[in-house]
């Protein structure tokens, strides 16, 4: 059962992505909590670690690009931020995936996932009454600060969340994941 939710999980995240055209904020929270849920259930559908990785960054780097897209298609002003914050976090994918090192993706932090939602609240809730770059600058030093304590905490500490860390000392499963 859980296989097939798995996989439920990862064709949503693959075609949910086009709700970020429609629904920008409220498709963020819906595509990042099943990016959140994704892990607990790869690990009780038997999904090695290494595999899980693959296609999680896979669907997170899809997932930045129809952040990126999104922002061209609604012309949002400072579009080209975007476009910084994905190539920056497209540098971090490519050393993983030629050096197999985690450590990457905290060197080149997913800025972008947090910038996205930040954004959309200024746009519209914030801009009329505070149109400068001095609060994008706010913006970008809020989520590169929040994201870069969550990468230290995924690539660098190698967290992982309780029920998760309980399930694994519980299964047999040693290829799952190795935790402390």
């Amino acid at each position: 059962m859980y296989v097939l939710g798995y996989y439920v999980i990862q064709f949503t995240r693959f075609v949910g992505v086009a709700i970020l055209f429609v629904f920008p904020l409220p498709g963020w929270l819906i595509l990042s909590a099943l990016d959140i849920w994704d892990y607990g259930v790869s690990l009780r559908a038997g999904i090695d670690f290494k595999k899980y990785q693959y296609f999680d960054k896979s669907l997170d780097l899809w997932f930045n690009l129809f952040m990126l897209l999104s922002a061209w298609y609604y012309q949002w002003p400072h579009s080209s931020v975007f476009l910084f914050l994905f190539l920056l976090r497209f540098l971090g994918e490519l050393f993983l995936l030629i050096t197999h090192k985690r450590i990457y993706l905290l060197y080149f932090p997913n800025i972008i996932h947090f910038f996205f939602p930040l954004y959309i609240i200024y746009l519209y809730l914030l801009q009329d009454k505070f149109n400068n770059n001095l609060v994008l600058l706010v913006l970008l030093v809020v989520a590169t600060l929040i994201k870069l304590f969550e990468e230290y905490q995924l690539h660098y500490k190698n967290y992982i969340d309780g029920n998760s860390a309980k399930y694994l000392k519980n299964s047999k499963a040693n290829n799952l994941r190795k935790i402390n």
